[in-house]
């Protein structure tokens, strides 16, 4: 029997809270001491941001009336966004680029995904090309994990076992990448109360 999940979050609020926590975080990493306890606890909110951005990226692709221009608006935000990232931090061009490269291919692997007429087989080789490419992204190959998860099992969310199968996973996939261990649990249950109607 399915448990019924009572929406108390729509896409504005996550929003506003996925912006405030990347606002917290990067203010946290360049005006904070990395040795003090108040550092550690702004930076844990702050990774907020990467999986509430992943899944509000998943929800958009079902909502969205025109996928082709969402695609577009990434990838061309990607761009725009991909030559401050490296000046700022003296990165080479190849070397890595910002966050938003990593949603665009995130988007493109759920496509892929969701293809009707696509061989499983070519899904499985262009979805782990979109891994490759993220890898220079600032949360790389795990944000297009994120979004494939939250968007093939965003209607199996409610069930316990698609919940924790998918917990487990991507709860792995976080502390290795961000070192903070709790942060997706946190992120998971918050998200769990989204209305995707507003």
């Amino acid at each position: 029997m399915e448990q019924t999940i009572t929406p108390s979050l729509n896409s504005n609020a996550l929003k506003i809270i996925a912006v405030t926590a990347m606002i917290v975080d990067h203010a946290t990493f360049w005006l904070l001491s990395s040795d003090s306890a108040l550092y550690v606890i702004l930076r844990i909110f702050g990774r907020f941001a990467a999986p509430i951005m992943c899944y509000l990226i998943a929800e958009g692709y079902f909502h969205t009336s025109n996928k082709k221009k969402y695609c577009k608006r990434l990838f061309i935000f990607a761009l725009i966004s991909h030559y401050p990232y490296i000046l700022y931090f003296d990165l080479t061009s190849f070397q890595a680029t910002s966050v938003i490269w990593g949603l665009f291919t995130g988007f493109l692997a759920l496509a892929i995904s969701q293809s009707k007429t696509m061989p499983l087989g070519l899904k499985v080789i262009f979805i782990l090309v979109c891994c490759l490419l993220s890898w220079t992204a600032d949360w790389n190959y795990i944000s297009v994990l994120w979004i494939l998860s939250f968007g093939i099992f965003r209607k199996n969310l409610s069930t316990t076992d698609t919940f924790f199968s998918f917990d487990r996973v991507n709860l792995l996939c976080f502390t290795w990448l961000f070192n903070y261990r709790w942060q997706f649990y946190l992120s998971l249950r918050n998200l769990l109360g989204y209305s995707a109607t507003c």
